[in-house]
């Protein structure tokens, strides 16, 4: 009887691993979705820090995030979150302006205007081709 339990818990395990790969692939692939249109029909903006913060999680550990808020052309103020590593927390200061880039077409896409145009280079550096 217990071989077959951890045959079941095995196959458990295979199972949801599977699934969390597929599931975070997809999330990439969003996400690089999103980054390329950023890239190309992004619009550039002014945006305004309105936290940068230190979070504890459940095991004590932390995670950092800035908050910013900006105008899209219609007039429409939208927020985003994103987290950040522990030395470029202190990169973003609460009330301080930012340049940021985001898609007319829908707002709630954008990004800082830093990490596009490192995405941008990073693309162009892997596609020259090798000396």
């Amino acid at each position: 009887m217990t071989a077959a339990y951890a045959t079941i818990a095995f196959a458990l395990a295979v199972a949801l691993a599977w699934m969390g790969v597929r599931a975070l692939k997809r999330k990439l692939f969003a996400a690089g979705a999103e980054m390329s249109s950023l890239m190309l029909e992004g619009e550039p903006a002014k945006a305004r820090v309105l936290a940068a913060e230190r979070r504890r999680m459940a095991r004590g550990e932390f995670e950092y995030y800035v908050t910013y808020t900006f105008r899209s052309r219609d007039n429409e103020e939208h927020r985003k979150e994103f987290r950040v590593s522990p030395t470029e927390l202190d990169n973003y200061l609460e009330g301080e302006s930012i340049d940021i880039v985001y898609l007319p077409r829908d707002p709630s896409v954008s990004a800082t205007r830093e990490m596009v145009d490192r995405v941008r280079s990073a693309r162009a550096n892997h596609s020259r081709p090798a000396a």
